[in-house]
């Protein structure tokens, strides 16, 4: 006679799946704060007293907080009131598409809030995705002619200009790399902070960021975040504050709508490649 084998209980400790829950970012984001501020051998502790109170794994957490992660550094901190259900795993294969394609991460993105595209849809679109090649260090570019250079430094000018900071803008122009500055540089995070500080009168300055510079392998959501930040420190902190930006001005616009009007007018955004780079300040120098 056949013997049936018993089903096996499933562990209490174990906690739900990730797909067993519709709305995990109302779960998680109470939590998202406070686990951030912790040191990272804290943060080990408060998942797992998370874990003993909500009665999900440790890992599922981790994937909770990731995801939401990313979703605050696209803006979103809730899901539609119609989307019936957001997997976790869809979260996680457009961050990974973000790290290759930012732009193209956040159309899925926007496409997974509205209830198009499906988990399948975009595995297949990531593993269409070229391989990420093994790093070999960047591409040394040509230096700017000094023709070129203060090309590029009228534009910067006519930002400034547009910013409402005229009035300072010296007759000897005067920009260092942001390293060099003498000012609070703690007041930023190292993986998006500024590029160029243009100096101004009365001791005044203006501040330049560029996207292009960003480490979107890192950790897209936290260097969207981080950038974001910076760039509304600046501007309470300087005159005008001049964004090259393509990814990332829907978010800056939403940023910049919610300041003050006269915190607001410091900032100029542009859609265009910034070509001064820091090392060409040294390379005009020397020659």
């Amino acid at each position: 006679m056949a013997t049936t084998r018993p089903r096996k209980q499933r562990g209490t400790d174990s906690g739900p799946s990730p797909g067993r829950i519709s709305d995990w970012l109302s779960l998680i984001r109470p939590h998202l704060e406070q686990y951030r501020m912790l040191p990272w051998g804290q943060q080990s502790e408060f998942i797992d007293k998370l874990s003993k109170s909500s009665g999900y794994n440790a890992n599922t957490l981790r994937r909770y907080i990731a995801a939401a992660e990313l979703l605050e550094g696209f803006g979103i901190t809730a899901f539609p009131p119609n989307l019936k259900r957001m997997p976790v795993a869809a979260i996680e294969v457009i961050s990974r598409i973000s790290k290759k394609d930012p732009a193209r991460g956040r159309v899925l993105l926007n496409n997974l809030m509205s209830g198009l595209g499906t988990i399948i849809d975009l595995k297949d679109e990531l593993s269409d995705l070229p391989k990420r090649k093994r790093a070999t260090g960047p591409k040394p570019s040509r230096p700017l002619s000094k023709r070129e250079f203060f090309g590029e430094l009228d534009e910067i000018e006519s930002f400034i200009r547009e910013a409402g900071a005229a009035r300072w803008l010296p007759r000897e122009r005067w920009l260092i790399p942001f390293t060099d500055w003498p000012g609070p540089k703690e007041m930023f995070s190292k993986t998006a902070g500024p590029v160029l500080i243009y100096v101004l009168l009365d001791g005044r300055f203006a501040v330049v960021f560029d996207e292009r510079g960003l480490a979107w392998a890192s950790s897209p959501a936290m260097v969207t975040r981080e950038f974001l930040r910076n760039v509304a420190v600046a501007a309470t902190m300087f005159d005008a504050v001049v964004v090259f930006s393509d990814v990332l001005q829907e978010d800056l616009a939403r940023v910049t709508d919610s300041m003050r009007h006269d915190v607001r007018g410091r900032i100029v955004l542009r859609q265009m490649p910034l070509r001064i780079k820091p090392s060409d300040l040294k390379h005009l120098k020397e020659n």
